[in-house]
């Protein structure tokens, strides 16, 4: 880890995985960023956590950071995910990508073909 604290946005922080990717990254003093409603509330007395309410859609608010990773777990609705990815760019952030195992291989398929176009 850098001498600097990593600042990690974790999207569906509510989802058992996002609470416990979370507490991980805080015991490893990472500076962390949630959106959505923490599964464990003792998440929101840790000094090095910050839980925000963001239109995934929009721009990211000027106050955040720059963020050096992003988890974004997927639910069924994807249309954050384009803007996810543009700021993941802006930022030269890492962007991991989590989808339920359900999920439709068109889904994966629009991927490809999104990133072939860029």
């Amino acid at each position: 880890m850098s001498p600097t604290a990593q600042k990690v946005l974790i999207t569906n922080i509510g989802s058992p995985l996002g609470s416990a990717l979370a507490q991980s990254l805080l015991a490893q003093n990472c500076q962390v960023y949630g959106v959505g409603s923490p599964l464990f509330e003792n998440l929101l007395a840790q000094k090095n956590f910050t839980l925000i309410e963001l239109d995934l859609n929009q721009p990211l608010p000027s106050y955040l950071p720059p963020f050096d990773l992003i988890f974004h777990f997927l639910s069924t609705d994807h249309s954050s995910l384009a803007n996810l990815i543009e700021v993941a760019q802006s930022h030269q952030a890492k962007l991991i990508l989590t989808s339920p195992l359900t999920e439709d291989i068109s889904f994966f398929e629009k991927l490809l073909k999104d990133q072939q176009d860029q």
